[in-house]
């Protein structure tokens, strides 16, 4: 069974990944969905007591055995405003809009001219209240295991999975689960502490923490013995054609999709084929292999945002909002980290006309299944 897994980076790559999609030209709605993670576990029973609404709150049933477990956190409530009675955050002015309105005064009558800024840039919205942008820490011994933010609401939905193993923790390790905003960095909520066995078993006390209440829980109890999951499709260059299957999913599973990956799993990667980085409306291009361009050489593509450190037009896997160099061969294991694992190209196709796409395989190994023998999947 296929689980989900993924990695967390620092606020900062979280957040330049969030608003990728307007250097890289993808949709906003595209880089919101991507960035939360959704986790696609087996829904066995609600794991938490919520403040009159949300999921029900009857713990699971759960063998005695030491066991690996899918801890799926669903959504929650924040208060509209901070323990102060403040705005969690409102909007600064836009520099922009100032130099627009200067200019567009010299011609126009000045509600004109406001209204022509607004219809450029949208109406002004300095000064306006904006929630925060929750993301989870999930602290188990000597471990932080973080998901990617939800972009300012006060009603979070995460749908974001991260595995707790009884075999590698005991039933009695402390563990802890904080709401944080990752504009800023504020510690929206923290709730009591908790045992590994009190998550498992459906009993640790999610009710309330702070701003945040009635964190919703799932928990699915994993198969004893997992296979290894192979993933073969193709990635494009192209910028549009990637958002176009990310907003609509195809039906073959050769063609590009994200892979579900949780905390533990090990990943190996290999990619073959080539694809072309237009420069200059087909008049300036380069053909790069899956290790991309040589430091230095070639026409220097610019690189994703969050991407630098990765050779420019190579494969790259972003994971939970961090960006990780993969190439023509990489194995990665999740150690603090779980989502949705992305592979892209690393360029950031700006005229919108890169051709040709690198064919990728992923073999996702659990813990259990890392003991498997690799000859069968080579």
């Amino acid at each position: 069974m296929m689980q989900l897994r993924f990695a967390g980076a620092d606020h900062r790559v979280r957040r330049q990944l969030g608003v990728i999609g307007g250097r890289l030209g993808l949709s906003q709605r595209f880089w919101s969905q991507l960035l939360r993670v959704t986790a696609l576990v087996p829904m066995v029973c609600a794991a938490c007591a919520t403040a009159g609404e949300g999921l029900p709150s009857e713990a699971p049933t759960t063998a005695a055995r030491p066991s690996r477990y899918a801890i799926k956190v669903v959504a929650a409530n924040i208060e509209k405003l901070d323990p102060q009675g403040s705005s969690w955050h409102k909007r600064e002015p836009d520099n922009l809009r100032h130099v627009l309105g200067s200019v567009a005064s010299f011609y126009k009558p000045a509600a004109v001219a406001a209204a022509a800024v607004d219809l450029v840039l949208g109406p002004d919205r300095a000064g306006q209240a904006v929630p925060p942008s929750p993301m989870i820490e999930v602290h188990i011994g000597d471990k932080v295991i973080q998901s990617a933010p939800v972009r300012t609401t006060l009603r979070p939905k995460w749908d974001w999975s991260f595995a707790v193993d009884t075999r590698e923790y005991t039933r009695d390790t402390p563990l802890r689960i904080l709401i944080v905003d990752d504009d800023g960095g504020e510690l929206l909520g923290e709730f009591p502490p908790t045992t590994v066995g009190e998550l498992v078993d459906g009993r640790a006390p999610l009710s309330h923490a702070g701003s945040v209440h009635a964190l919703q829980v799932v928990v699915a109890m994993l198969s004893q013995t997992p296979q290894p999951a192979r993933y073969q499709f193709s990635v494009p260059a192209n910028r549009a054609t990637v958002q176009k299957l990310y907003e609509q999913p195809s039906q073959d599973s050769h063609v590009w999709h994200p892979i579900e990956v949780l905390n533990g799993d090990t990943l190996r990667i290999s990619a073959t084929g080539s694809v072309t980085i237009d420069y200059a409306l087909g008049r300036l291009a380069e053909t790069l292999g899956p290790d991309g361009e040589e430091p230095g050489m070639g026409f220097d593509p610019k690189a994703l945002e969050g991407c630098e450190g990765a050779r420019r037009g190579s494969v790259v896997a972003i994971v939970s909002g961090k960006c990780l160099p993969v190439g023509a061969r990489r194995e990665i294991t999740m150690v603090g980290e779980s989502g949705r694992l992305l592979l892209l190209v690393n360029d950031s196709d700006r005229l919108g006309r890169n051709t040709g796409e690198f064919d990728v395989t992923v073999d996702v190994l659990s813990p259990s299944s890392n003991a498997v023998t690799s000859a069968g999947l080579e």
